[in-house]
């Protein structure tokens, strides 16, 4: 937003303009915010700087694919438990919710979540089962499963804590312009969340980082998250 007011340009110039045209403005904003950035740090005396990633490049946590692989997954000990086995996990109907994985899912002792987490194989067909039936933006990441399970969400609960990809756009805070799910923005939106929940210690805390990130990235169809 910044960028186009300083240039003498409107949200509604950059919507009406081709898609190269996009390209262009989206590259000038992204330096300009960086120029920004650094003068910032400068200015508050800040020592040997580093440059800022791009927004949209913002490290390898996040995987830009709209499909099933949402997000990131956290390192897997080489020590996996090799007493489970993918055969142990049910699936699930052709809606989430229908089958037999919710109810085992749900029932899981500690022990025996971890046991499974712990498991390359297992976690991934775990993974995939709390993402489908894709299409879908995670509020609850699905990479950060065993966070929310120790938090006591069920399956059911993280199937419904999301948001068709369709229908979420922002506005990005670092350059001011428009966004969506695998579009502008959709790396630097993705990290920022992961590092909230990563860095919440409980349901209370994510729920009021949940709040202020709808609120700076200009997210009007936020969820409501589950109290517990």
């Amino acid at each position: 937003m910044e960028y186009l007011k300083r240039t003498g340009q409107s949200i509604e110039d950059y919507r009406n303009a081709d898609p190269r045209t996009q390209a262009e403005i989206e590259g000038r904003a992204l330096g300009y915010a960086a120029t920004i950035a650094l003068e910032a740090a400068a200015a508050k005396g800040a020592g040997r700087l580093t440059p800022e990633r791009t927004p949209d490049t913002d490290g390898p946590d996040y995987n830009e694919g709209n499909g099933p692989d949402e997000g990131v997954d956290q390192d897997v000990s080489q020590n996996a438990n090799s007493q489970v086995s993918v055969d142990d996990i049910p699936g699930i109907g052709p809606t989430p919710g229908q089958g037999g994985f919710a109810d085992w899912f749900n029932n899981l002792s500690a022990e025996e979540f971890a046991a499974y987490w712990g498991n390359t194989k297992t976690r991934e067909k775990i993974q995939r089962l709390l993402r489908a039936p894709g299409g879908f933006h995670e509020w609850a990441m699905v990479s950060r499963a065993d966070k929310f399970y120790s938090w006591g969400f069920t399956a059911n609960d993280i199937w419904s804590f999301r948001t068709n990809i369709k229908n979420l756009t922002w506005i990005n805070p670092n350059t001011g312009l428009p966004g969506r799910h695998g579009g502008h923005g959709s790396g630097a939106f993705h990290n920022e969340l992961g590092r909230l929940i990563d860095n919440s210690k409980n349901i209370g805390e994510l729920q009021s980082g949940l709040i202020s990130l709808g609120h700076r990235w200009g997210i009007p169809n936020l969820p409501s998250l589950i109290r517990r």
